[in-house]
């Protein structure tokens, strides 16, 4: 859940764009899927991200509960981008089969797809792969993945599922 946000301002020159302002959302871990040590259930996390939408940044509301994805900062924190996984929980009731890949159990988790190696979605992925585009183009691809395909391990190979409107 996401307690408070801070945001730092980038130098004056950067005013009104925020290209190098940073977010720092304090969130409450309610449960960890998978990460460092240090994130563990029920600790306050920093979760940083960009100022500029444009370049990816994460727009969270305090009061509101998420699924996030993202990587350990050098300083020991986390940084999460809109490219990450990204869902506010009180829309995945819309999105079962999201929903329960992603907080469920069993062969069809993102835990289990995870630890056997269903992780590259990049254009350059053997399986998974995501189309080769630069741009806007890019980005609306790769969010229409992210909010309805999913990359899951069967007979020996990660592959996706429901992508036919992507």
């Amino acid at each position: 859940m996401v307690n408070s946000v801070n945001k730092i301002d980038g130098p004056p020159e950067d005013a009104g764009t925020d290209n190098l302002a940073v977010y720092k959302y304090d969130i409450l871990v309610m449960k960890k899927l998978k990460g460092p040590f240090q994130m563990r259930s029920d600790k306050e996390v920093i979760v940083e991200t960009t100022g500029n939408r444009a370049l990816c940044s994460l727009n969270l509301t305090v009061g509101q509960e998420y699924v996030l994805s993202g990587l350990k900062t050098v300083a020991g924190g986390f940084r999460s981008l809109s490219s990450d996984i990204v869902y506010n929980m009180k829309y995945l009731a819309t999105r079962p089969l999201i929903r329960n890949y992603l907080l469920g159990r069993g062969r069809e988790t993102y835990k289990r797809n995870c630890n056997r190696g269903c992780t590259d979605i990049s254009s350059g992925s053997s399986y998974c792969k995501t189309p080769d585009m630069n741009g806007q183009a890019a980005i609306v691809a790769l969010h229409c993945f992210l909010n309805n395909a999913i990359c899951k391990r069967r007979n020996r190979q990660c592959q996706w599922y429901n992508a036919d409107s992507c």
